[in-house]
């Protein structure tokens, strides 16, 4: 796929969402922070011509390239507040929130996400994870719980669970969950 986006940006260097998309990838891969950069203006000066949807996340990651994620945040809570029901911009705002460790409105938008669209693994992963970060250790663990009951090969629940267990002090109920994840997943062993 990179080698298409790639190909097209060459091919027309206006193709302003692809070359969000390719900022997007060398900033949050760590890849270039110069070519996203570069990247990230060009499509800033093209993005007339992406969708309302798209702009937002442009100007959104531009600020995050930047460096001024405050701007980014702000310009986040903004749009949700005029389209609570976006998931994907609830979601990169919950994103943006665990990135600068605001653990609590992380925590708040990860259970929005989950109320907006529940039962889907990534998000109550996600409210998992904000419980540890947050010591709320039971909580975390009540969540994984259920998320097991309906996806007992869940690995990443399972791998959380171990890290709660961890943090529980409770060595052998995180040997067993990393057990179980070593059991589904054998080639991630060492990971």
């Amino acid at each position: 796929g990179n080698f298409y986006l790639y190909k097209s940006i060459e091919l027309d260097s206006t193709y302003a969402i692809n070359l969000v998309r390719r900022a997007f990838i060398n900033f949050y891969f760590q890849i270039s922070y110069e070519s996203a950069l570069r990247d990230i203006n060009q499509a800033m000066r093209h993005r007339q011509r992406l969708t309302e949807q798209n702009d937002i996340l442009t100007r959104y990651l531009y600020y995050s390239i930047l460096g001024e994620s405050d701007k980014a945040i702000t310009l986040g809570e903004m749009q949700h507040e005029l389209q609570p029901k976006d998931i994907q911009l609830l979601r990169q705002l919950e994103s943006s929130y665990e990135f600068n460790f605001m653990i609590d409105k992380s925590e708040k938008a990860a259970q929005q996400l989950t109320e907006l669209v529940p039962n889907i693994p990534d998000y109550l992963n996600i409210l998992a994870n904000c419980c540890l970060l947050n010591g709320e250790l039971n909580q975390g663990l009540e969540i994984l719980e259920k998320l097991l009951k309906r996806d007992p090969e869940n690995v990443k629940a399972l791998l959380l669970m171990g890290e709660i267990y961890l943090h529980k002090n409770d060595l052998e109920a995180a040997k067993k969950s990393y057990q179980k994840a070593i059991l589904l997943q054998p080639e991630n062993e060492k990971n």
